[in-house]
């Protein structure tokens, strides 16, 4: 009697906890975007994104104006990497780091606008599994904060040294937070962390919660199953690499952000050791909107902020 019960608890176990947990883990880490530039119209279809539908598509209809070269470079465990690269002969370069299943287009045809007008060279690149890049699977910036510093050698060279302003949206600037320890001796000279999570672990907690899943079963699951099958410890706190910055960071973060929590951002920003300056929003858009949505107040803070770095060279 007691084995029959063991069996059942066990079958009970794959089939509710084990197996939803393979196939959310499957889910979540693999490719799923197609490889184009700007691949995520759909997304402006949703209600909350609507109001801002006109904008993107006319920025969007812009940059692809723009002579942007196509540039690739290979990461340390041999994915080849790709970035849409806008010389201007300036000397200062500004690289762009999108956010999760999206794509640089969604995240940055407005932001481009004003780098472009403020005098930077461009740099945008696809995240490993995201877009014209290769790879197979996502980490949610644990590797790749590897494949950003293969960016900035790659810069560094092209431009000859040039300073460089990091700027990331959602997992874009989780990837740059998670970098912090490495960038260091970097030419990066000033950074913008836009609504990044302070571990990915906490933000599949948080995703659990708004969808009413069982996180405290999930979780321990897909961090096994990460670790297994990926080498890849979700439960990382980015903000203690954070803790090991001297480089000045600006967070930008909105209360209405339904994807990441706000506290994420002041937990990052709290442990962060080098200079630091917070904004947050009030409601604001959804996310990834922030510069949009947020009007005037974030473009001169970005002004204001990009102002107080030294950029010579």
């Amino acid at each position: 009697m007691i084995s029959k019960l063991i069996y059942i608890a066990a079958a009970i176990f794959v089939v509710f906890a084990l197996l939803p947990s393979l196939v959310m883990t499957w889910f979540a880490f693999s490719r799923r975007n197609p490889k184009d530039f700007d691949a995520r119209l759909d997304l402006f279809e949703t209600e909350k994104y609507a109001p801002y539908k006109e904008r993107i598509l006319r920025d969007m209809a812009d940059m692809r104006k723009l002579p942007f070269k196509t540039v690739c470079i290979e990461s340390g465990d041999g994915i080849p990497l790709r970035g849409e690269w806008l010389d201007l002969g300036q000397k200062r370069t500004a690289i762009l780091l999108h956010g999760y299943c999206s794509t640089p287009a969604n995240n940055f045809c407005s932001l481009l606008h004003y780098f472009r007008e403020s005098g930077w060279n461009v740099l945008m690149i696809y995240q490993r599994a995201h877009g014209k890049s290769g790879g197979k699977a996502t980490t949610f910036g644990l590797r790749e904060r590897y494949d950003l510093v293969n960016w900035l050698d790659w810069a560094a060279k092209t431009t000859g040294g040039s300073p460089v302003l990091l700027y990331g949206i959602s997992m874009g600037g989780a990837t740059i937070a998670a970098a912090s320890r490495l960038i260091q001796e970097t030419n990066v000279r000033a950074c913008v962390i836009d609504a990044g999570y302070d571990s990915p672990c906490e933000q599949f907690k948080h995703q659990c919660i708004v969808r009413h899943a069982p996180w405290r079963i999930v979780l321990p699951l897909i961090s096994l199953f990460a670790g297994l099958l990926l080498k890849a410890d979700v439960r990382e706190d980015f903000a203690d690499a954070l803790a090991e910055s001297r480089i000045p960071t600006l967070f930008i973060y909105q209360t209405g952000d339904a994807s990441v929590p706000v506290a994420c951002g002041r937990h990052c920003y709290e442990n962060c050791g080098g200079p630091k300056q917070w904004l947050e929003i009030e409601k604001g858009g959804p996310h990834a909107m922030a510069f949009i949505s947020g009007g005037d107040v974030v473009r001169q803070t970005l002004t204001d902020f990009v102002k107080e770095q030294d950029w010579s060279v």
